[in-house]
């Protein structure tokens, strides 16, 4: 079996990159880095921010502050997905650590956090989520975004 790279993604990544390099106080270096662990993550803090747990929300807050000032509609929307695409945790089937130490500046991005699907839900996967490779969980059962 062939393993392509996931890009189901990308369109939000690059459309809140985008929104967020119209102003970007904190410096951070590129959103991408948000969806990655805490080491890599730490490589795009930024002036200020510290933890990098909640770089991906700072990020998130920061593009849809700007896509709202500028009445983008479709730079908000992809700043509230991206604020809750899974990051990566370091091990298989791992829930990365939540965001606690900053609070958004918008409401819409502070109501949200990063999902994370983690294998004990699933574990019939054994930390692959393949639900066609999965029958013996019902349909009705799996929720998506």
């Amino acid at each position: 079996m062939t393993h392509l790279p996931e890009h189901s993604h990308e369109k939000f990544l690059i459309a809140t990159n985008t929104a967020l390099k119209v102003n970007n106080p904190e410096g951070f270096i590129d959103a991408v880095f948000a969806l990655l662990g805490n080491a890599a993550a730490s490589q795009s803090l930024g002036k200020t921010m510290k933890d990098p747990a909640c770089l991906q929300q700072a990020i998130a807050d920061q593009a849809f502050s700007n896509a709202k000032a500028a009445n983008d509609l479709a730079g908000q929307t992809a700043a509230l997905v991206f604020r809750t695409l899974e990051r990566n945790s370091g091990t298989v089937g791992g829930k990365s650590d939540p965001c606690t130490s900053i609070q958004a500046v918008n409401p819409e991005i502070a109501a949200l956090e990063q999902h994370q699907v983690h294998h004990s839900h699933f574990p019939c996967l054994d930390g692959y989520v393949f639900l066609l490779f999965c029958p013996r969980i019902p349909h009705r059962q799996v929720q998506l975004l």
